[in-house]
């Protein structure tokens, strides 16, 4: 049996997407792949909602990631890292590999990001760039990228955003908001395989990026950027091809959905979930809704659950649901539920179900009738 998979990335794929990415290579020189990415490109700008420049690259969510920062900064320039979890100590670890001088903003792993404290740091260095995970997948944290956005301006610092578990999944707007980077993957929300990391960089920032002295020769921004200027338009580098008739797939069913529809889908089904876990009985790891990531919940293990047997020999060998762990010191302590791919509203009662019916099974005290009135009344609220 097919076991339903909701991980915070990789995550589920629809079967079209599947069968598409299943196509025969082409020469990625030709003028047939030259529509294809032409048509992904020109995709991804409703996706980012920007006007600006977007470059697709070979590589995961990390290389989107590392291109951001090595084509915007030169060893020694100065950055504020905000770190409120793992992705975010990602951004500043990978700035500090690039010799750079990092503040790092950080909070508490589960709390949201102050803005205030942005404001502080940067009114307190010489710092031209700031770094921002807008979803924390590894906290399942919601961070106020607008209203950073607007303290960025302010001080002319350019924002980096990295929106590789949040973009297509709940409201982004970069060019309106005043992003002047942003980073995501193919393997999150827009429910592709993993292979594709995608950049999207306003004229503010490109320009600042063609000043600099890139410090990857694979992963130069600008250098993507101008192979799409050529006849054909192509890639500096071989692309994983498949991957790209993948993403050309998933970005068309997104659009004929509408980004809209997919920001109130995702916001239904955290809403199920949420009200659901609590309604068995379990405590969130994130209690605030207004902070809460649209695309992945966290549970707190209840004292004396083992993750190890829940996750798997339960949840994954005997009910055919596969839900992440914590991470860091964080393992062990919540599990993850992702909301995000190829899931719908079936999904997410058949998960919180299933979540109830593993903990009874190792002596928990839930309640799966009382969560399951739950998510019906949250589904009768919107029929």
């Amino acid at each position: 049996m097919e076991k339903l998979v909701l991980l915070p990335g990789p995550v589920m794929v629809h079967e079209d997407v599947l069968l598409r990415s299943a196509k025969q290579v082409m020469n990625h020189r030709s003028e047939e792949f030259e529509e294809i990415l032409t048509e992904c490109v020109e995709l991804s700008k409703y996706l980012f909602q920007t006007d600006g420049n977007v470059a697709i690259i070979t590589g995961s969510g990390t290389a989107a990631m590392e291109a951001a920062i090595y084509s915007l900064l030169e060893p020694g320039e100065e950055v504020v890292a905000v770190v409120n979890g793992k992705f975010g100590e990602r951004f500043a670890d990978i700035a500090e590999r690039r010799g750079a001088e990092v503040r790092r903003v950080e909070f508490e792993w589960g709390k949201v990001a102050d803005p205030e404290r942005v404001e502080e740091a940067l009114a307190d260095s010489d710092a031209e760039v700031v770094t921002l995970v807008h979803n924390e997948t590894s906290t399942t944290v919601l961070n106020p990228a607008e209203e950073i956005a607007r303290i960025c301006r302010e001080y002319d610092a350019l924002f980096v955003v990295d929106a590789i578990s949040s973009l297509g999944g709940v409201e982004f707007r970069m060019d309106d908001w005043g992003v002047d980077v942003c980073v995501t993957g193919s393997q999150k929300v827009l429910g592709c395989p993993p292979g594709l990391a995608l950049v999207a960089v306003n004229d503010r920032a490109l320009e600042v990026m063609e000043e600099k002295d890139a410090g990857s020769y694979y992963l130069d921004i600008p250098k993507y950027l101008e192979y799409l200027e050529k006849d054909p338009k192509q890639t500096p580098y071989t692309p994983a091809v498949n991957a790209f008739y993948a993403l050309h797939e998933a970005l068309k069913r997104l659009k004929e959905e509408g980004l809209e529809a997919r920001w109130e889908r995702y916001r239904l089904m955290q809403r199920i979930v949420r009200e659901g876990i609590r309604a068995l009985g379990l405590e969130l790891f994130v209690e605030d809704d207004e902070i809460a990531s649209p695309t992945v919940t966290g549970v707190t293990y209840p004292e004396g659950v083992d993750d190890r047997e829940f996750r798997g020999e339960i949840l994954r060998d005997r009910y055919d649901v596969v839900v992440a762990g914590g991470q860091d010191h964080l393992a062990g302590e919540i599990f993850r539920i992702g909301h995000m791919g190829e899931v719908r509203i079936r999904d997410m009662i058949t998960a919180v179900t299933c979540i109830g019916l593993g903990m009874r099974e190792l002596g928990v005290d839930v309640d799966v009738g009382a969560a399951a009135e739950a998510m019906a009344d949250v589904l009768s609220e919107v029929s």
